[in-house]
């Protein structure tokens, strides 16, 4: 008899720490991790994330840490005016504006409640997606976005595993100074970067790899979660993309985001998703009858099992769920 499975599987080792419900993340990368950190946010985790927008390259996740970590505030000369939008090199295009005071004032109050919440993060997580980065021609600096720009403004070119490895350390040695208890979990994104080509998205992909497991193998508050190898191999499938072939699907961000939390999150922390998850279920639960008694009793009881979350769990905010069921909930007859 051969194998009759149609997937590879592989258990995937528990991460070298845990996270706690009590745990702030801070994340940066590609859009990986904001699939990452919305799943974060819905769960109520501590949590922020992208303070420049998406970032691709270890290149430019080491310029917004280094960032992060000085007194840097932006000013007008900080910002190009191309196609009558103000931008900034460092930032994705949601910052640009027709103002640019409107455009500071985004990237300034951004930068400021990023600080704040690294100062006592505890895990950060680094999504990065290629090793391919442009510097501007004008002033020889690494760039997060290219904004349309016209190409020969950029030099473009892949940084070795050297390159990486440095921007890395650098990225932890900031990390470190600030937050010396601070875990560090690095995943490649699984999603490809088909305009370079698949032969060099995936020279790309291997230089990430290797460098990674260099930092990862010689530091102990590391780890690597396998988000790419899961695409790859485990969900070998296009039915686990969307339609452009390229992004992973929502049936297949929600199955890394499960083995994300089976590999790193604590048993409270686990309990505490199944609750909630279920809570948000019946929540979202649409009545043929919602003012018939029996709803309006099933609504009470959520409400009861809110209460009792808020006492269990203090620091959590369920303003959300208290909002859902206020819509729902029929004012008592007078």
């Amino acid at each position: 008899m051969g194998n009759n499975s149609f997937r590879l599987e592989w258990a995937i080792p528990k991460g070298k720490f845990e996270i706690s419900l009590k745990d702030r993340i801070f994340l940066m990368g590609s859009c990986f991790s904001e699939n990452i950190g919305l799943s974060l946010l819905k769960y109520k985790f501590q949590s922020l994330q992208n303070p420049f927008g998406i970032v691709f390259n270890p290149a430019s996740i080491k310029l917004g840490i280094d960032c992060l970590f000085s007194q840097k505030v932006f000013q007008q000369e900080d910002l190009l005016f191309h196609d009558e939008i103000f931008l900034s090199l460092q930032h994705h295009s949601s910052f640009s504006n027709m103002d640019s005071e409107a455009c500071l004032d985004g990237i300034n109050s951004t930068l400021i409640e990023a600080r704040n919440f690294i100062k006592k993060a505890d895990v950060f997580i680094f999504t990065p997606g290629t090793a391919l980065a442009y510097k501007y021609r004008k002033n020889s600096e690494w760039v997060a976005n290219c904004h349309k720009i016209p190409a020969k403004e950029f030099e473009r070119s892949f940084l070795n595993v050297q390159d990486c490895i440095a921007a890395f350390e650098s990225v932890i040695e900031n990390i470190e100074k600030t937050n010396p208890k601070a875990n560090i979990l690095f995943t490649i994104s699984p999603v490809r970067h088909w305009k370079e080509g698949i032969p060099d998205n995936q020279k790309s992909k291997s230089i990430l790899h290797l460098a990674i497991r260099s930092i990862v193998e010689s530091r102990g508050n590391c780890d690597y979660f396998p988000s790419y190898e899961i695409m790859m191999d485990d969900l070998r499938d296009y039915r686990f993309y969307k339609p452009d072939l390229i992004h992973p699907n929502k049936t297949a961000i929600d199955y890394i985001w499960n083995k994300f939390a089976e590999t790193y999150f604590t048993q409270e922390s686990m309990d505490f998703i199944d609750e909630i998850s279920k809570l948000q279920s019946s929540l979202n639960h649409r009545p043929r009858f919602p003012k018939s008694p029996n709803h309006q009793m099933f609504l009470m009881n959520l409400k009861a099992q809110i209460a009792n979350l808020e006492l269990t769990y203090p620091e959590m905010n369920f303003s959300a769920e208290q909002e859902s069921l206020k819509q729902g909930l029929v004012p008592p007859v007078a």
